[in-house]
């Protein structure tokens, strides 16, 4: 197991416990299945074994771990299989455990990979990851609207795939915190800006959800990034 975990501090006018734990983890061993199995709550494990896929099984575990190890930094739990990560109307994942309290979870995955992020409900946040692949190109390129293909061609050749991405996992963060995923139209969720400041983070804005922006970092051959609201300042801690 490939594996690693974020504290996030955040500061934000005068509210308080902003901070969020951040968990990510990569199954390269799969001898680890059944040890990961044990933080399941039984009803993740009805649901678990009711999946045909191999893949969807592995994508689906790796996912509850993550919550669970963020949540273990997050909230002090202590019993992991006491948590259950239940699907919401719009498959979003809802936190069922009463001692938590105001605290709510985002989760991607990508191949073998998966990252969660806990936070305070008070303070709206996502998270997603995606491989940077050239493969994906074309298809990515094909869904911009003019505004974001021309900040790709002043981005570089060096950058066009990792600027490709980081549009993508943006109004994917975006889609998930106003738990309609991409349904309303790519368009909508349009671009405004995208830089790369001087700690090599990549943030981007939006057109019309002025109030929340992206914070993305590379991290292998992978990106993950996360949505905040845009006055929110933020650090990322080991």
């Amino acid at each position: 197991m490939n594996e690693f975990f974020l504290f996030i501090s955040m500061k934000r006018d005068n509210f308080t416990d902003l901070n969020s734990s951040i968990y990510y983890a990569e199954l390269n061993d799969e001898s680890k299945i059944e040890s990961l199995k044990s933080y399941l709550h039984q009803e993740e494990l009805i649901r678990y074994n009711s999946y045909t896929s191999d893949i969807r099984k592995q994508s689906y575990l790796l996912g509850r771990y993550c919550v669970k190890k963020a949540l273990q930094k997050h909230s002090n739990i202590t019993i992991p299989s006491s948590i259950w990560i239940e699907p919401g109307v719009f498959n979003q994942p809802v936190i069922k455990a009463p001692s938590i309290g105001a605290t709510k979870v985002s989760i991607s995955h990508s191949g073998k990979a998966a990252i969660a992020a806990v936070y305070n409900e008070s303070h709206p946040m996502s998270i997603d990851i995606e491989q940077i692949n050239r493969s994906n190109r074309e298809s990515i390129y094909s869904q911009l609207t003019d505004r974001e293909k021309s900040i790709i061609q002043l981005s570089g050749e060096e950058n066009t795939d990792i600027f490709l991405t980081t549009l993508w996992t943006s109004k994917e963060c975006l889609g998930k915190v106003l738990t309609t995923g991409l349904t309303c139209g790519l368009k909508l969720f349009e671009i405004d800006k995208i830089l790369i400041n001087e700690e090599k983070v990549i943030e981007c804005t939006f057109n019309n959800f002025i109030q929340y922006k992206t914070s993305s970092i590379i991290y292998k051959d992978k990106l993950i990034t996360i949505l905040i609201p845009k006055r929110t300042t933020i650090c990322l801690k080991n």
